[in-house]
């Protein structure tokens, strides 16, 4: 059986789906496989000789160079994206990895039309290695998933958030803004991604003041929400890759404003959107998942847009608001008397999900991992496989004797960079956040379980 290990990016998005790949791996297919974090595959292959490295991306030259090497000695190198699912036209490019090149990996596993079309119109990969699967996360959105999603109540002892009103969501994501007016990391981030060939992201200025602005309205639109909405929750939620200080410091404006306004910090966006009724953002997969789940879900538009994320098309499942008084008539309207979700709504969102999603009913990751094992049926490793430098190996030996919180701390201490360019440890996983994972999944990976709770298999 072969060695495999699944480059994880954060623990907000990832880990879940990427643990269940795991387990169905080793449970059904009888692999090793091996879960580290974003930059760490090239400590663990010098020891652990994966057969197969899977990754969510290979945008970014040094990732992409190794990658390459690891290919080069007979390692299977996959791309499983686990991001960028209803982005526009222009970030398809980037995502389609056309300014990267990729065209020695074995297979891109695609969960839309989207991505796999672009990738072939490009001609980045021959169609032979490129396969339509879905995403392992959006399988936690389905109806047989439900035993994993947190209810009423666990929101209601952690944050005291009162069970008998209704919740509005408010969920961001405005992880450029802070790069407003120091824009210098996000134009050297972008030129690492490559992206200087697509014009939303050729201005890296430009994109950080529009996101700067973006979020002052948006925050502007809580504020005047806060004031007139009365006798709900509004409950606020944060990209992972935003900068938390910002939304602590809004908070506390906000709670002058209006006691039932809740920021709630390291839950999975399905536990929170299980919990809501009105859903608020702006150009995000969270109205996606939200639709998944019935939800209602309210598009911000209170700027023009520049077209660096969502599909315009894909919004039309969301009602839209153009100013702060429509958001605070619009979610009025839709908590009245508990209104239904039009038929032309449903309509629009059956058409925009059955075009982006392979999974939309669940069962992508047990498909994944059929394909995964038929890429191993022959592997060979030829020769050594080296650390890329004193470096990896000193923070192989340091992970290994210390355990990944220890090795957090002391990569601290020494200076080797280890946080996200926002200071942000939340988004790295622990042996603890998956071994709960694991427990969870169990039932949902279990054969005879399987049969006995009705999956299709």
């Amino acid at each position: 059986m072969a060695k495999i290990l699944i480059v994880t990016d954060h623990k907000w998005r990832d880990l879940p789906g990427n643990t269940f790949l795991k387990m169905f791996l080793e449970q059904k297919y009888g692999h090793t496989v091996v879960l580290v974090r974003l930059n760490e595959e090239r400590l663990f292959v010098p020891s652990f000789r994966p057969d197969m490295v899977i990754y969510n991306n290979l945008y970014t030259p040094d990732v992409n160079k190794y990658a390459r090497y690891l290919h080069g000695k007979g390692v299977k190198i996959v791309i499983l994206p686990t991001e960028g699912i209803t982005f526009s036209d222009e970030q398809t490019l980037l995502f389609s990895h056309k300014y990267s090149g990729i065209e020695f990996i074995d297979s891109y596993i695609a969960w839309n039309d989207l991505i796999s079309g672009a990738i072939s119109h490009n001609n980045v990969l021959p169609s032979e290695r490129i396969v339509r699967l879905g995403s392992c996360r959006f399988d936690f959105y389905s109806k047989i998933m439900g035993s994993c999603r947190k209810g009423r109540n666990y929101f209601y002892e952690r944050y005291a958030i009162p069970i008998e009103n209704r919740n509005i969501l408010v969920a961001t994501n405005f992880a450029n803004a802070e790069f407003w007016p120091d824009y210098s990391f996000l134009q050297k981030d972008l030129a690492r991604q490559r992206a200087k060939g697509i014009k939303a992201f050729g201005n890296a200025g430009k994109l950080a003041k529009y996101e700067f602005d973006y979020r002052e309205k948006v925050f502007e639109s809580l504020r005047v929400l806060c004031r007139e909405v009365r006798g709900v929750n509004i409950i606020i939620k944060y990209h992972p890759s935003e900068r938390v200080s910002v939304y602590h410091k809004l908070m506390s404006d906000l709670k002058d404003l209006n006691p039932n306004v809740y920021l709630v910090e390291g839950e999975y966006i399905w536990d929170v959107l299980n919990v809501s009724d009105v859903i608020i953002q702006r150009c995000s997969t969270v109205a996606i998942e939200a639709w998944l789940m019935d939800k209602h879900t309210v598009e911000l538009e209170l700027m023009p847009s520049i077209n660096h994320f969502l599909q315009p098309r894909y919004k039309d499942g969301s009602v839209r608001v153009n100013n702060h008084q429509d958001l605070v008539d619009m979610v009025g309207k839709l908590l009245e008397h508990e209104q239904d979700i039009s038929a032309d709504l449903n309509e629009q969102r059956s058409r925009i999900l059955s075009e982006i999603l392979e999974n939309r009913r669940g069962g992508a990751t047990e498909k994944i991992a059929t394909h995964v094992d038929s890429l191993l049926q022959e592997t060979k490793i030829l020769g050594s496989l080296q650390y890329d430098g004193m470096k990896s190996r000193l923070k192989y030996y340091i992970r290994v004797l210390f355990g990944m919180k220890g090795y957090t701390f002391i990569s601290n201490l020494r200076k080797i960079k280890f946080a996200d360019y926002l200071g942000r440890y939340d988004k790295f996983f622990t042996d603890k956040d998956r071994l709960a994972w694991e427990a969870k999944l169990r039932l949902h990976v279990n054969v005879t379980e399987r049969k006995n709770r009705g999956f299709d298999l």
